[in-house]
């Protein structure tokens, strides 16, 4: 069973192991940054306003991160994309759930575009 959580959601040290994880799967934080910068992006994460962390779990196992950053590149050095997330290296059945709830986060952040991205990319795995 998939569980997809909001950073928002966590206690910190879930939000601490979840990013630990992330790592570990492979993400780099962009301009050389690295954990401590990561983690200090998510700790500044507020409800209604990008950045959004979402972290992807199938059973207890984090599997994906769809990291909804900004609607303009360069948002910070850590992270300067405007969305960054493994969905290209899951199966279709991870990596739908993980891009809609991406685009539904965006959404009701007021990131329309950024929403319309990710919900085309959702849409190319379908």
């Amino acid at each position: 069973m998939i569980s997809i959580r909001n950073s928002l959601d966590m206690t910190r040290a879930e939000r601490e192991k979840a990013l630990q994880e992330v790592l570990a799967l492979g993400f780099c934080p962009g301009g050389g940054a690295g954990a401590a910068e990561l983690a200090a992006a998510a700790q500044a994460a507020r409800a209604g306003s990008l950045p959004q962390f979402l972290f992807l779990f199938e059973g207890e196992r984090l599997r994906g991160y769809c990291f909804c950053i900004a609607e303009r590149e360069g948002y910070s050095p850590a992270l300067p994309w405007w969305a960054v997330h493994n969905a290209d290296e899951l199966a279709d059945e991870l990596a739908r759930p993980l891009l809609r709830a991406g685009a539904e986060r965006s959404a009701a952040c007021g990131a329309a575009e950024l929403s319309r991205r990710l919900r085309g990319e959702e849409a190319a795995r379908a």
